[in-house]
């Protein structure tokens, strides 16, 4: 490896002694030899040959925020600082085209570090390209699903008598043949990422991670590895695949040993008993996508994303994060968009505050109520568009948007009961077991799903986006 006064003396115009970049000498069976690292110094993170962990996760990231929000935000070219102070300028879609021929160009997988390709980076790298193209109308996923086709074999050894998983490549690397190999458990953060994709091979690696340890073994006791991320994302697989027992046993384990508690107002996080300030964010967050989860939502989010939300009767106008959004969903049906609102700032509570409700079918028909009353605090400011006068503050808002001829729901006699919140709305809370969310709990979790803008396009299937 070039060592870092090599690497300033080549910030400072040296010329490399190979024509494609530094050498590295390797030590294998059979003898040392030096192989020619083939990129050199390359100042642009995202145009560079490797570094497909920083660009792959980007355009993943990139286009969940346009399932959100419903903007090509990052059609727009936008800057990206390179080596040396400078600047490079890309758009999603350039990026998505340069991840596409990268991986055409190198069949067994575009490289993350310099010449390393990892299973787990190019699986989240595709999940990206499988969004991108249920929101784009591209085709840009197939070269993911070509080189899992055609790679298998090099990344998951498989033993072809009994059909058992030996071992998951951690990475390969082609210029010295050589793969870091790493016991089944190892697939666990891929089949996170592959569930939306190969949902069926993702499940094979699942249950072969879960049962090399015995999680999924009532008989036997959880076996503790260091590391807690990989049991937190298998407290969250296992809710994908309805792993019932491993849910349970998982779950049981970390609301014993991962620390989980309230701190400030109302915030929640898993605290993994590092006696630190806060929960520290990536373990945490990890944790807290088995929580809000349930089955099949990961998966149903990529492979069936709900476009239609764009065009259906939407929130905007919110002062967040003064005023919080508990829930913001649509209920095709019967044509009721349901609000959920709180005080994001305690000191805030009581005052009056606006939202609006746009994309309506028609504004001179719409009827609202707030906590279970009729409500006549709003106004229609556009053919399909109203403003609703609140407070900050906990309040539940129904607006009843049919235009079909049909009553509003809660115009329709005795015995109906009404809705509280959306259909599936399950997220554990702490120490029942019970897996639905209470009203102390709401505030909590509506942190977890803050808006990404001050517009935010509701969709008809729940809380988790799918």
């Amino acid at each position: 490896m070039r060592t870092l006064a090599e690497g300033r003396t080549r910030r400072r115009g040296s010329t490399p002694t190979s024509p494609t970049g530094w050498s590295v000498s390797t030590t294998r069976p059979g003898g040392s030899r030096t192989v020619p690292l083939p990129w050199g110094l390359q100042p642009d993170p995202i145009g560079a040959d490797g570094n497909l962990f920083f660009k792959g996760w980007l355009n993943l990231v990139q286009s969940l925020h346009a399932y959100v929000t419903g903007e090509d935000r990052w059609g727009d070219p936008f800057l990206v600082a390179g080596v040396d102070r400078t600047r490079f300028e890309w758009t999603q879609h350039r990026v998505v085209d340069l991840l596409v021929r990268q991986w055409q160009e190198n069949p067994k997988g575009p490289h993350c570090e310099n010449t390393k390709i990892w299973p787990f980076c190019l699986s989240a790298a595709g999940l990206g390209l499988q969004l991108y193209d249920a929101i784009f109308g591209r085709s840009s996923h197939q070269v993911y699903d070509q080189w899992l086709a055609e790679n298998k074999d090099l990344f998951f050894a498989i033993d072809k008598r009994t059909g058992e998983l030996e071992r998951v490549a951690f990475y390969h690397d082609p210029l010295i043949d050589y793969t870091q190999w790493q016991p089944p458990l190892g697939a666990l953060p891929v089949c996170f990422y592959l569930a939306p994709q190969e949902p069926v091979f993702a499940e094979y690696l699942y249950h072969a991670a879960v049962s090399s340890l015995g999680w999924n073994d009532p008989k036997k006791p959880i076996a503790v590895i260091p590391e807690p991320r990989r049991m937190a994302v298998a407290m969250t697989v296992a809710r994908e695949f309805e792993d019932d027992v491993t849910v349970h046993r998982l779950t049981d384990y970390a609301e014993q040993h991962f620390e989980p508690r309230y701190f400030g107002d109302g915030e929640f996080g898993f605290w993994f008993g590092l006696d630190e300030t806060w929960p520290r964010g990536q373990l945490s967050a990890c944790a807290m996508v088995s929580e809000v989860g349930r089955p099949g939502a990961w998966s149903q989010l990529f492979r069936n994303p709900n476009l239609a939300k764009f065009d259906e009767p939407t929130l905007e106008g919110v002062d967040y994060p003064t005023l919080g959004i508990v829930q913001a969903w649509y209920e095709k049906g019967t044509g009721i968009l349901h609000i959920g609102t709180y005080a994001g700032d305690p000191a805030a509570t009581g005052r009056a505050t606006t939202f609006r409700v746009t994309r309506l079918p028609d504004a001179a028909v719409v009827q609202v109520r707030c906590d279970g009353q009729p409500y006549e605090r709003w106004r229609a400011d556009e053919p399909g568009g109203i403003t609703v006068d609140t407070t900050y503050g906990p309040h539940v808002f129904q607006v009843f948007t049919a235009t079909d001829g049909r009553s509003p729901v809660w115009r329709a006699g005795p015995g109906h009961r009404e809705r509280s919140g959306p259909p599936s709305s399950a997220t554990p809370s702490r120490g029942t077991g019970e897996g639905h969310i209470s009203p102390a709990d709401g505030a909590a979790v509506a942190r977890l799903w803050s808006p990404v803008s001050a517009s935010v396009s509701l969709c008809g299937g729940g809380c988790c986006g799918a």
